[in-house]
């Protein structure tokens, strides 16, 4: 290759290459805007990226399990342009390929908790990751797989029959999707998926709550709400009697509020994403404590009806920390 000739080369997966519909211009004209954002300017981008000479690069294709890749090549100029025609090579690996396939059965699935059980056709070794759908659906196949891969780790890694318990961050009138794909360093089959949904809350007209505080320390409380109905949707926070009383007028509405407007969400987005059902125990620490100081623990039941956000009664406890 003429040595003064520049240009861009890179292997893509052929999902990403159909993505572009199939024209190595396009696909390329896409990547030089990518880098041109991530380096801040065409410039910066050209000087990290450009090609010249002969080259013999060696690419980390593990993230993607595909076997026909293919690799692009154009010139381009300082401004990221092309300067010729775009042109490809079509690649086809051989490699091992699990043929392990799954089946998810549901054991449990309320409002604020999923439990269920993966029974893989082999031994072979698997991933197990429960993500939110819409998160899912956003992303192309090679999106989702790129993005899975940071998600593996040695805690969601399985082999042989498996019982799932999801316990956390679990809301109601949520869609889920079950996402479980073999893995050894790198993908080793499709990626399966079980879309599931949580049950909507109960309305009720009243929600009483039996509020808790176990004080551990100066900066340490471990605080217990246990509503008369599991089913229905509260919301529960700590904050100090000053801020209760000055800041917030010492109404959990006025906090909700003020909270939601912070994030510049409406009440009913910061509520879908912060309320709970059922029994719930939470540990204060030092970012909400400080030592020798007086708290109040509030829970407020509420009903979100298409956006539109009816308040219960709320109740609340106050406590107080000892000095260092």
């Amino acid at each position: 290759m003429n040595s003064s000739f520049k240009y861009y080369m890179e292997p893509v997966p052929e999902s990403m290459f159909l993505e572009a519909g199939s024209d190595p211009a396009v696909l390329i004209e896409k990547m030089m805007a990518t880098y041109e954002q991530f380096y801040g300017s065409a410039s910066a981008a050209y000087n990290n990226i450009v090609m010249s000479g002969d080259k013999n690069l060696k690419y980390d294709i593990s993230k993607y399990l595909e076997k026909k890749y293919y690799v692009v090549i154009a010139g381009i100029d300082e401004n990221l342009k092309l300067t010729g025609e775009a042109e490809y090579a079509e690649v086809e690996l051989e490699f091992p390929i699990s043929d392990n396939q799954f089946e998810v059965t549901m054991i449990e699935l309320i409002h604020n908790r999923i439990v269920f059980k993966v029974t893989p056709s082999n031994e072979d070794q698997y991933a197990i990751i429960l993500q939110d759908t819409k998160t899912v659906e956003a992303l192309s196949e090679t999106q989702l797989r790129s993005f899975l891969t940071n998600l593996v780790n040695e805690k969601n890694i399985m082999s042989g029959e498996t019982m799932m318990i999801y316990d956390k961050n679990i809301v109601p009138s949520h869609d889920f999707s079950i996402l479980v794909f073999g893995w050894d360093k790198s993908f080793t089959t499709e990626i399966f998926r079980k879309d599931i949904r949580t049950p909507d809350p109960e309305e009720v007209d009243e929600l009483t709550f039996e509020l808790t505080a176990d004080v551990k320390g100066p900066t340490t409380a471990i605080c217990k709400i246990v509503p008369s109905n599991e089913k229905a949707s509260y919301f529960y926070d700590v904050v100090s009697v000053k801020d209760w009383t000055e800041k917030y007028q010492s109404d959990p509405k006025v906090y909700i509020e003020k909270m939601a407007a912070q994030n510049n969400w409406a009440v009913s987005k910061y509520l879908n994403l912060f309320g709970s059902v059922g029994t719930q125990q939470y540990t204060y620490g030092k970012s909400y404590l400080s030592p020798g100081g007086d708290f109040v623990l509030f829970a407020i039941g509420f009903q979100n009806k298409d956006g539109e956000i009816k308040y219960l009664e709320p109740q609340q406890i106050t406590f107080s920390t000892p000095a260092e």
